[in-house]
């Protein structure tokens, strides 16, 4: 196999797919290596988008978080899918853009609070109570 167009958003595809396998479409695990690219080529697409628009800080953040819900509205959401699978797939599509980007700490730990409140939520809206806080 040759060269990646784009190591980072090469590395991040591969990460997402291994975590991720059993919670895809099963039409994805039908082609996973035409999925994979494809994912791939979104990853990069947002990271050229970074650097032709100059995003940073939470301007980056909140451009991750809107092409991560439309991506898993349009392309992973499923039927059967909880609250809780929502705000987990939104993480991980957030994180795999933003490490794509090779951004740094402070972004990513902002990245990490948002699934932590989202997460809450979501776990408030399914059981309709709190999650206990350890």
């Amino acid at each position: 196999m040759g060269r990646p167009l784009h190591t980072s958003a090469h590395e991040q595809a591969h990460t997402f797919f291994e975590l991720m396998f059993e919670e895809l479409p099963t039409s994805w695990q039908a082609d996973l290596p035409a999925c994979q690219f494809e994912f791939e080529l979104w990853l990069a697409t947002f990271d050229v988008k970074r650097h032709q628009e100059k995003l940073s800080g939470f301007d980056l953040l909140t451009a991750a978080r809107r092409r991560a819900e439309r991506y898993y509205q349009r392309d992973l959401k499923q039927p059967h899918h909880t609250a809780i699978e929502w705000a987990f797939f939104r993480f991980r599509l957030e994180l795999a853009l933003l490490q794509t980007c090779v951004v740094d700490a402070d972004t990513l730990q902002h990245c990490y609070l948002y699934a932590d409140l989202l997460s809450n939520y979501a776990f408030t809206v399914l059981t309709d109570s709190r999650r206990p806080v350890s």
